[in-house]
């Protein structure tokens, strides 16, 4: 199977050479692939540690940990790595010493990678195994941490033909992994050196979140009026608040599409945000985002807010954001694979919906009998700490 991989991840290689003539994030990622030895820094002459996310979502649940080892450990240069174009391009932190993508997982490309960079630690954030970055790490006897992962029964390495996933995940030093389901099923197949912790996302939002400063225009937007904030929007559930709004004038509401591309195809229906000023703001109820790196602030002002992504098969996006400042919030019927989200629907602080009509009535349902604040807050403050039991366990290793 391990050279049937081989085979497999060279072509992926390829295929993505190939659809960046079409296709702008692959272009963005084939691009980033090239000469990136050259620029990693050398384990030689510092002491890294090497964590790797897969795009920004992952880079959030790392942040916590790195500033742990940071304030531990100074003299560690962290260096982080990416496998998306999203997460290298607007990933930013000032604990961060070095940022790279990740080269792909090739034998000689982990080859080269780790005799450049020798970390003297190696963590992958959530899910993400790559069975020659693995294998070589091994070989090298380099501690390899698996940190906030998540498994689910139906998952790759749990198949017939995962088999062999499973035992290269037996590289690893340790698992820590967010839920007791996870555990169990590790368990099952043998792995001892597991820990639950949690998801450290509730740490970064109580930490970071909470202390953004205010967004320009906001307050004179919302007036004093009821505002939903709906982040992460597609096509589809854009055209459901845009109708909503229309048939809901009292209402504010606030769009920031997943992809900024779709903010001018919604200029009709609203003013984008790039156009506002102290006196135009206030005569719309549709304010459209066509900035990145706002959006987790916005909720700071939002009654109620919604989270995209539940409509599509690729999952749903960040809900913990809304929560961090203890606004409900409402998503679509694809939430299965997020524990948070049904954590969140349990605790009576979410409500999904299938279509418009249920999205308005629960709209009005949330501004006419608001959710206790303080029930929010305590949801996310009872599942902080996943930092600190990872960085125990880390502090071990260095």
């Amino acid at each position: 199977m391990m050279r049937l991989y081989q085979i497999g991840i060279h072509l992926y290689g390829l295929l993505v050479r190939i659809a960046s003539i079409f296709n702008k994030k692959a272009r963005l990622w084939n691009e980033g692939q090239k000469n990136i030895i050259t620029h990693l820094p050398s384990g030689h002459k510092k002491d890294i540690v090497w964590i790797h996310c897969a795009s920004l979502g992952e880079f959030e649940q790392a942040i916590p940990l790195i500033d742990l080892i940071k304030k531990w450990k100074n003299n560690y240069s962290v260096l982080v790595t990416f496998f998306s174009p999203s997460g290298y391009i607007n990933a930013t932190h000032d604990a961060i010493d070095f940022k790279s993508y990740l080269p792909l997982d090739t034998y000689a490309n982990s080859k080269q990678f780790l005799d450049c960079v020798n970390p003297k630690l190696a963590i992958f954030i959530k899910n993400e195994f790559w069975p020659n970055y693995l294998n070589e790490l091994k070989k090298r006897n380099i501690p390899t941490v698996s940190a906030n992962a998540i498994f689910r029964s139906n998952h790759v390495i749990f198949k017939t033909y995962g088999f062999w996933l499973l035992e290269i995940l037996k590289n690893t030093t340790h698992i820590y992994v967010q839920d007791e389901n996870s555990h169990n099923l590790l368990k099952e197949k043998g792995f001892l050196n597991t820990t639950i912790c949690g998801d450290s996302r509730f740490d970064r939002i109580r930490n970071h979140l909470t202390n953004e400063k205010l967004i320009p225009y906001i307050e004179e937007f919302k007036s004093n009026k009821k505002l939903i904030v709906c982040g992460s929007t597609y096509a589809f559930d854009s055209q459901m608040i845009i109708d909503i709004s229309q048939r809901n004038p009292n209402l504010k509401f606030i769009i920031a599409p997943h992809e900024i591309e779709l903010s001018p195809q919604l200029k009709q229906h609203g003013l984008l945000y790039s156009q506002s000023n102290n006196k135009n703001v206030s005569e719309y109820s549709v304010l459209i985002i066509d900035s990145i790196g706002i959006l987790s602030r916005l909720y700071q002002y939002a009654d109620v807010a919604y989270v995209g992504g539940g409509f599509g098969h690729k999952g749903l996006h960040n809900i913990l954001e809304p929560l961090a400042f203890d606004v409900p919030i409402i998503f679509g019927p694809n939430y299965q694979k997020f524990p948070e989200a049904i954590d969140a629907l349990n605790f009576g602080i979410a409500d999904s919906i299938r279509n418009s009509q249920e999205f308005e009535k629960i709209i009005h349902q949330k501004l006419s009998n608001p959710t206790d604040k303080s029930t929010i807050s305590n949801f996310c403050n009872d599942r902080s700490g996943a930092s600190n039991i990872v960085f125990e366990g880390l502090k071990t290793h260095l």
